[in-house]
């Protein structure tokens, strides 16, 4: 008769972060802020300013990125528009077409409507941002972005938000 091993698995459970405190008297917390105005009162604003803009941090910028048919839209071209007279309502109609340009070099051509009421919106972090040909009537500006699952797109200034 074979022994049966009987496994026992560990569940880690997240720890969770404490923030550190520290525990002083409260005259000793009212010296210190006290003191704390004084010097601030008694600063040059200018160097105050400058400390501030050395020593701030600023987030990484979001951007908006549109997503239909489970694909991000790279860009897009032109819009067709082929307007169409007074129905017999008397309402003014259009027929306008978009070209979609989607991740993986797929293109659609989708009617402009379906395209504003179907599409969503993804925000995406921007890593780095690219020049090329700058000074150049042909300048372009090239976003790398990351969404939320980890995944990077380069895309153009002109088809962010």
């Amino acid at each position: 008769m074979a022994k049966e091993e009987i496994k026992k698995e560990e569940v880690k459970t997240p720890e969770i972060k404490k923030k550190e405190t520290v525990t002083i008297p409260k005259d000793t917390l009212d010296d210190l802020m006290a003191r704390l105005k004084r010097v601030e009162s008694a600063a040059d604003k200018s160097r105050l300013y400058n400390f501030d803009e050395k020593n701030k941090q600023t987030p990484n910028k979001i951007v908006k990125l549109k997503k239909i048919f489970n694909k991000i839209v790279i860009s897009w071209d032109n819009m067709v528009q082929d307007v169409v007279e007074k129905n017999e309502n008397g309402v003014w109609k259009e027929k306008q077409t978009i070209r979609l340009n989607l991740e993986g070099g797929e293109s659609k051509d989708i009617p402009y409507v379906e395209f504003v009421k179907h599409a969503k919106v993804l925000f995406c972090e921007v890593i780095s941002k690219t020049v090329e040909n700058a000074g150049t009537p042909e300048e372009k500006t090239i976003l790398k972005v990351v969404n939320e699952d980890g995944k990077e797109y380069n895309i153009d200034k002109t088809f962010v938000n």
